[in-house]
């Protein structure tokens, strides 16, 4: 059996161009999502809040997560789960950095 055979049975291009308006969007998605990374992370990096984003992140997973275990709205579960998680940062951080590099608040 050659490669073409076991590629033509696999993979089937015949309406391919039925996908090339999801691929413009997720190219102007991607575009769009790059632009905000890009400025936000400047904001992050510059007010020493990597490891908060990063839970906040993680959480919203958890959030998006127990609503589809619960059958609920997946988006709306991810956003719960991330207010929690900033409110929970909010009230047990530290506060404002105050340049020093050190773990006590």
């Amino acid at each position: 059996m050659s490669w073409d055979a076991v590629l033509g049975s696999l993979f089937d291009f015949s309406d391919y161009s039925r996908l090339l308006p999801l691929v413009a969007n997720s190219l102007w998605a991607a575009a769009a999502l790059g632009l905000v990374g890009g400025l936000v992370g400047v904001l992050v990096a510059a007010r020493d809040l990597a490891f908060a984003v990063h839970g906040i992140a993680e959480l919203s997973f958890a959030g998006a997560a127990a609503a589809l275990l619960l059958s609920a709205d997946v988006v709306l579960g991810s956003v719960v789960g991330s207010l929690l998680a900033a409110a929970l940062i909010g009230v047990l951080g530290c506060g404002p950095a105050t340049g020093t590099r050190s773990s006590a608040c």
